[in-house]
């Protein structure tokens, strides 16, 4: 039989509770300019390249040198850059 741990109420951890508010003040920062989530996530995904990153990598995992042979127009710096950004 598997014991789940029990958990103190809401508020014991100060700090993860700081930190969670903290991200969901900072997600609400970031999102305050646009007019719905949907607009977030495009501006995110805009860019010469990021749409088709995602759409290679929505067809299967690919290593960073797979994605580079598929995309030989695409420098590494490039490439790098809008990886980190997704």
């Amino acid at each position: 039989m598997m014991t789940t741990p029990s958990v103190g109420p809401v508020g014991d951890e100060p700090e993860g509770e700081m930190m969670g508010s903290e991200a969901e003040a900072n997600r609400r920062e970031a999102i305050a300019g646009f007019h719905c989530d949907v607009d977030a996530a495009i501006s995110v995904i805009g860019g010469k390249w990021k749409l088709h990153i995602v759409w290679l990598l929505l067809e299967r995992t690919c290593r960073f040198k797979v994605l580079r042979r598929e995309m030989p127009n695409i420098s590494q710096k490039i490439l790098t850059q809008s990886l980190c950004e997704l």
